[in-house]
């Protein structure tokens, strides 16, 4: 009898663990007060999904490439101003 003892535990444990469906969902003021976006465009990238079952979106812009290569040439410009500035050695990269 009491080898079964053990087994009777990791059977009632795995039986409570199992019970996700069975919890209360969570109240609708909870829900709301999560600063997600509730739908994904077709556009959007959808990154990941929330504990909560939302998807998680990308909200950030990146510059695009002609705004890099303006960027990347005032960084050359500036290092060829002052070769011997750190800040402008680390910003051309």
């Amino acid at each position: 009898m009491r080898r079964y003892i053990p087994l009777i535990l990791v059977a009632g444990i795995l039986n409570a663990c199992g019970r996700g469906d069975d919890a209360a969902p969570a109240p609708e003021s909870a829900i709301t007060q999560i600063p997600v976006v509730q739908e994904a465009a077709a556009a959007d990238i959808v990154e990941a999904q929330s504990f909560l079952g939302l998807p998680l979106i990308r909200q950030m812009d990146f510059p695009s490439r002609a705004q890099l290569e303006s960027n990347l040439i005032a960084a050359r410009a500036e290092l060829d101003a002052n070769p011997a500035s750190a800040d402008a050695l680390i910003w051309l990269g």
